[in-house]
């Protein structure tokens, strides 16, 4: 999970440096990149890695979503 954090960080870095409208507005609502951005990375995925990587990602995932909601 350290690795999707990871792109997900480089992503929202990447908007701040070539969309700030967008990075602005998000920040403005307090939108989340990981609550945003973590399915679509998921979903690039999904045809190459095998079906249980893919199960334990999801679990992993909604995990920290609710740990860090609490």
């Amino acid at each position: 999970m350290l690795g999707l954090k990871t792109d997900q960080e480089v992503l929202g870095e990447l908007v701040k440096m070539k969309v700030p409208a967008v990075a602005e507005l998000m920040e403005r609502h307090g939108v989340m990149w990981t609550l945003v951005v973590s399915r679509w990375f998921i979903c690039l995925f999904i045809d190459i890695l095998p079906v249980e990587v893919i199960g334990n990602m999801k679990f992993s995932l909604y995990t920290l979503i609710i740990i860090f909601h609490l």
